[in-house]
């Protein structure tokens, strides 16, 4: 393990280098493919090179301070509505309101294109529900239309490799059963 781990560290692999040993136990533990424990490496290392190039960036802004909105007196400034600042943290309440239910559903996805900060939430919803919540998506699309769906096909691609893994596909072909119901005359089910 030191061999490999220093081997990680001489490629500059520190995301790697810093979570083999937990991913390590967790391929075990869950019997993942080599790809699936690959997979897990490479997010380690696509997520800590993300938060070091912010961190360079904030430094390289050279702000003078530090500051929060929690800091922002809104008393000084009446005319500012702190309701319309979002940020009182209700992003991660709703995020985390997603992700409690043990069972999350997700009925006629696709019926409406999403835009593109709605499909970032919808990944951020995903991924962090990937392999510790079970999802249900009911669509008319196909896969192939997700890209339609989320306006970019590099995210669709991510959403679709987290929610096909480990997936059971229920694919119905056949008219609308709403449709069916009319034709009988009925406007009950």
């Amino acid at each position: 393990m030191q061999l490999l781990k220093q081997r990680l560290r001489n490629f500059k692999l520190s995301g790697i280098y810093h979570n083999l040993e937990e991913r390590v136990s967790y391929a075990k533990e869950k019997s993942l493919s080599y790809p699936e424990f690959l997979g897990l490496l490479l997010e380690d290392e696509e997520n800590n090179r993300r938060a070091n190039s912010y961190k360079k960036r904030y430094s390289r802004a050279k702000l003078p301070a530090h500051k929060n909105i929690e800091d922002f007196d809104f008393s000084f400034e009446p005319s500012i509505d702190k309701r319309t600042i979002k940020a009182d943290n209700t992003y991660y309440q709703k995020v985390d309101y997603y992700l409690k239910p043990d069972l999350l559903i997700m009925d006629e996805l696709g019926f409406k294109k999403l835009p593109g900060y709605s499909a970032d939430d919808f990944f951020e919803i995903i991924s962090k529900r990937y392999e510790k919540g079970s999802v249900i998506i009911t669509t008319n699309k196909t896969f192939e239309q997700w890209g339609d769906i989320f306006t970019d096909n590099v995210l669709a691609s991510a959403i679709l490799d987290r929610v096909v893994h480990y997936s059971a596909i229920i694919k119905i072909n056949g008219p609308s059963f709403r449709a069916k119901a009319l034709r009988k005359g009925g406007d009950k089910f």
